[in-house]
Formats: structure tokens, C-alpha cells, sequence
């Protein structure tokens, strides 16, 4: 038996999941704990000194601690004991990408007609207002190449800043278009008729945005920024990376983007380069070696 927990980045979660710990100790279980965040870090240094011992007590018991890619490893660097790390990327379902016709990603780009989608819950720090100004910072001309679809569910802090997404689109002339969440199939289908992803993040514990997968899988250009681990974990792909924070960042790639063709169509790259390290099958494999070395 191997015992298997995601790890929690909140006091209250970490007090939850002590009986693991303690069972793995007392019997002599593994356990294998899996970090999704980028802020365990952060969680054990906004806690005082009982509770940062308590911590450090218990992740001195797993076998084996999974992270997303290679950087994420120094996580646990603020505990300051040898802790075993090993990295398992994300993976992302294949199966309705291998089902559509291949003519879907086979894509042919208009450099006078770029389609970008956003596809995120709408946080303000997933940077949608970065977005829209940057986008209305640009010239007519780049204006009139780029059309954008935003797809997801509003989150916002206020209905202040609700007020003023709707606002932002109506001043884009109905170049920026709100499509609300999209789910299975047809969030498939929105990602397959775009060209690009843009995703100009700077939320606190991003780590592997699953979105990302998704839009490579669907034959996307990605565009994001250098925040948290995502140079990292994005190394294997086609995208360009910006500032965060900055609107005009994001006119400044929306108008390099429609300069340079053949930037975008590497974006079908990424379909392929998919299959080899982040499908279903590749992770299932990888997290079953993990369980394997922990009962040897």
C-alpha cells in the first residue's frame, strides 16, 4: 500500500492531512505527497514557530515529494532538510483532440485576421485588464488584424471591476468578444478555432496552468508571462513570454505578432510536441514508476 496526498498551502489543510502523516510514520506506509501550488514556500513562512516545526517534522516522513517541473523543486528549500523530489509534469486528456479531423489543426493563418482567445476564470490577476488596455493601446492597424475571445467565468473582486470588463468591450468595437465559460467539447472547439492563447498572468500560485496543454494540444501559439515557474514549465513549447503587470507589454506582442507569420504557425508544433511528455498515458506511467520505487 502507498498512501498518495496532494499537498495543502493552508494551515487548517496541512492539520487535515496530519493523520496521513502520522499513519505513514507509525506503520511504516510510504507516502508520496504532490505539489500543485507555487507557494508552499510562502505557507511555511507566514507560519509561527511551533507550526514550522510541526512541518517540518512531517515532510521529513514522505518517500517521495512530486513536483511540477524542475525549478518548483526549491519549494521545500525553506524547510532545511534533505527532502526527496522527483518532477511529473501535468498531462492533459487527448482524447477528443485525437477524435476531431486533422484539418482542425491543421491551420492556416491570416496574417490580417489573428484569432486570440483568453481562457481563464476572469481574476484580476489573471491580467484581463492587462488585456483589454493593452489591446486598445494598439495602433488601428494591429486593431483591425487581431480579433479576441474571452472564455471563462468572472471572478472579480467588485462589482466595480465587473463594470468595468463590460465597459473595456464595448470601447473595443466588437473586436473583443465576452463568450462566458465553456466546458468539454465546446471549450475543445473554442481552442481549435483560435491561432493564439494568451494568458497574462501574475496570480500568486500559479504553477502549470492546465490551459496551457490545452491550447498546445489544440495547435495554439501561447503567449504569457514571466511569472512563477512558467519559463520553465513552458520550455518545451512554442510562446513568447512578457512582462506582467503591463499593458503595454501585451501591445507591444500583439504588434510584433502581426509582423511576423511565421511565428505564429509554429504554434501547430505544439500539438506534436504534446504526445511525447504530457499525455495521459506518459503521466499515469510516471506516477506508477513513482509507487513502484517507494515499495521496493
Amino acid at each position: 500500500m502507498v498512501l498518495y496526498i496532494t499537498n495543502s498551502r493552508s494551515l487548517l489543510g496541512f492539520y487535515r492531512e496530519i493523520p496521513y502523516f502520522l499513519i505513514a510514520k507509525i506503520f511504516n506506509v510510504p507516502l508520496v505527497t504532490h505539489l500543485h501550488g507555487a507557494d508552499f514556500n510562502i505557507f511555511f513562512e507566514s507560519l509561527g514557530y511551533l507550526n514550522r516545526k510541526l512541518v517540518r517534522f512531517c515532510y521529513n516522513i514522505p518517500k517521495v515529494n512530486i513536483v511540477l517541473n524542475e525549478r518548483m523543486r526549491k519549494e521545500y528549500s525553506c524547510l532545511g532538510i534533505n527532502v526527496s523530489t522527483t518532477v511529473i509534469p501535468n498531462f492533459v486528456d487527448l482524447s477528443f483532440v485525437d477524435s476531431v479531423n486533422k484539418n482542425d489543426l491543421n491551420k492556416k493563418f491570416d496574417i490580417n485576421n489573428i484569432k486570440v482567445i483568453f481562457l481563464s476564470n476572469l481574476l484580476e490577476d489573471k491580467g484581463i485588464f492587462e488585456l483589454l488596455y493593452g489591446y486598445l493601446q494598439c495602433s488601428d492597424d494591429v486593431k483591425s488584424r487581431i480579433s479576441i475571445n474571452i472564455v471563462g467565468k468572472p471572478m472579480f473582486k467588485n462589482k466595480s471591476s465587473l463594470k468595468n470588463f463590460f465597459d473595456l468591450l464595448d470601447a473595443t468595437n466588437g473586436k473583443v468578444i465576452y463568450k462566458g465559460p465553456k466546458y468539454n467539447q465546446d471549450k475543445w472547439s473554442e481552442l481549435l478555432s483560435s491561432d493564439i492563447l494568451i494568458l497574462p498572468t501574475y496570480y500568486a500560485t500559479e504553477a502549470f496552468p492546465l490551459v496551457f496543454l490545452e491550447a498546445a494540444a489544440s495547435g495554439c501559439f501561447i503567449l504569457t508571462t514571466k511569472h512563477n515557474y512558467l519559463e520553465s514549465v513552458l520550455s518545451d513549447f512554442y510562446c513568447n513570454f512578457f512582462e506582467p503587470k503591463s499593458s503595454s507589454e501585451v501591445s507591444r506582442v500583439f504588434t510584433e505578432m502581426t509582423r511576423n507569420l511565421n511565428t505564429l504557425t509554429l504554434g501547430k508544433e505544439n500539438n506534436f510536441l504534446i504526445s511525447k511528455r504530457y499525455s495521459k498515458s506518459f503521466y499515469e506511467s510516471n506516477l506508477l514508476d513513482v509507487f513502484q520505487s517507494v515499495l521496493e
